[in-house]
Order: structure tokens, then C-alpha cells, then sequence
């Protein structure tokens, strides 16, 4: 096993933890938010007045608000529940805007922490690729963890995917003025370890000077992992 191959697999496990870390992240503050209001429940049963019509206005407010954080809550178990069973999953045939559906929920806590829009442009017709759930996930990851790394604080990131011929071109487009190479040298030198490695590259015009780019071409037969060379 060659490093590039060792280092890719290093790499999934930091991803995994990098996910399961974020989404309890955004769970935790779910169960916070609740234990808040549940506090508040308890003042009102304590020094609350039962004549009182606004205490109930104000009782019925926070169960609305408890709703609405349980709600929160399900949703993001549920997408742990998916993620979690994507290396269960055999390479297979995918649509990718659902893939990409997946990724923004996955990564929109780290999106939000650096003050980065995400918006997805679907594709005008549908694109579909072989490959393992798990690995197409870790490599999308990576090449948005260098957009995050390259945007500045209020930048947009525009995704889309296209096809061409045998390969699918992953591109983020910002018109905001970037942080520089410097800043995403790490997140560019892992990116392209991947890319490379499942028969792919990346490019980019990341730079502080102007809007900016990264392109990722993978082919529509993802290698798996238990098949890397190289």
C-alpha cells in the first residue's frame, strides 16, 4: 500500500470524525435550546398565575418553539442516520443532485461558522455516477472544505455539476474576493491526493484578487477504495 493510498484512508477517518463532531455539534444545541425552554415551562408553573390568560399565550409559545427545535432534532438524526451507513453501501449507480442535497445538510454547520453561503444550482438534466456512497461523499466534502478554506467571511459559493463525455465536473464559483492560495494550500494538497487517486483532478483560480473557481473531474466510474492504486 502506497502512502497516497494510506494518506486517503487517514483521511475518511478525519472526515468521519469531522462529521459525527459537527452533527452532535448541531444536536447538543437542539438539546439546549429545549432544556431553555423547558426552564421556562417550569417558571410559569411555579410563579405563574392559572387566572392569568397571557401565561397560557406565553405556555402555548414555548411548546410551539419546543416543536419546532424536536422537529430540528429528527431531521438531524436522521441525516447522521443516512451518513452513517453510507460505508455499508457497495458502488452502485446515484443520481448526484441528491448527493449534493446530502453534502450541503452535512456541511452547512461549517458553512454557517464561517459565515459562507452555500447554494446548490441543480443540473438541467440528470447526471448520474458508479460509485460508492461513502467515497463520493469524502471527496465532495474535501473539495467544499477548500472552498470554506478559500472564501472570505460573507462570500457566496455557487455549486453546480456537469457532464462531460466519460467524467462529471464538480465546480464552486465565488464573485467574492478570496483569502489566497496560502490559506487553502493544506485543503488543496488533500483534494488532490483524492482526486487523483479515484482517477480524477482538480483545478483552481482560487486568489485574492477577484472572484474565483475550483473545478473537480471525476470519471462516472468512481474508483472504490478497495481498488485504489498508485
Amino acid at each position: 500500500m502506497t502512502d497516497a493510498i494510506k494518506g486517503v484512508l487517514r483521511d475518511q477517518l478525519l472526515f468521519s470524525g469531522m462529521i459525527g463532531a459537527n452533527l452532535s455539534h448541531e444536536i447538543n444545541n437542539v438539546l439546549a435550546t429545549i432544556a431553555e425552554l423547558n426552564g421556562l415551562t417550569e417558571d410559569l408553573a411555579t410563579f405563574g398565575d392559572p387566572a392569568d390568560g397571557v401565561g397560557v399565550d406565553k405556555l402555548r409559545s414555548i411548546t410551539e418553539r419546543m416543536d419546532v427545535q424536536i422537529e430540528r432534532g429528527k431531521r438531524i438524526a436522521k441525516l447522521l442516520n443516512r451518513y452513517s451507513h453510507a460505508g455499508e453501501e457497495g458502488p452502485q449507480p446515484m443520481d448526484i443532485e441528491p448527493v449534493l442535497s446530502e453534502l450541503t445538510d452535512l456541511t452547512d454547520r461549517l458553512a454557517r461558522l464561517r459565515k459562507v453561503e452555500m447554494e446548490i444550482f441543480p443540473p438541467d438534466k440528470r447526471i448520474s455516477i458508479t460509485a460508492q456512497r461513502f467515497d463520493l461523499l469524502h471527496a465532495l466534502f474535501r473539495l467544499v472544505w477548500l472552498a470554506l478554506n478559500a472564501a472570505s467571511e460573507g462570500s457566496k459559493l455557487n455549486i453546480c455539476c456537469t457532464e462531460e463525455d466519460e467524467w462529471i465536473c464538480f465546480d464552486i464559483t465565488s464573485d467574492h474576493v478570496g483569502k489566497g492560495v496560502e490559506s487553502s494550500a493544506k485543503a488543496f494538497e488533500t483534494i488532490d491526493r483524492i482526486a487523483r487517486l479515484r482517477g480524477g483532478d482538480i483545478q483552481s483560480t482560487i486568489g485574492p484578487d477577484g472572484p474565483w473557481s475550483i473545478s473537480l473531474r471525476l470519471p462516472k466510474q468512481l474508483h472504490p477504495t478497495g481498488a485504489l492504486t498508485g
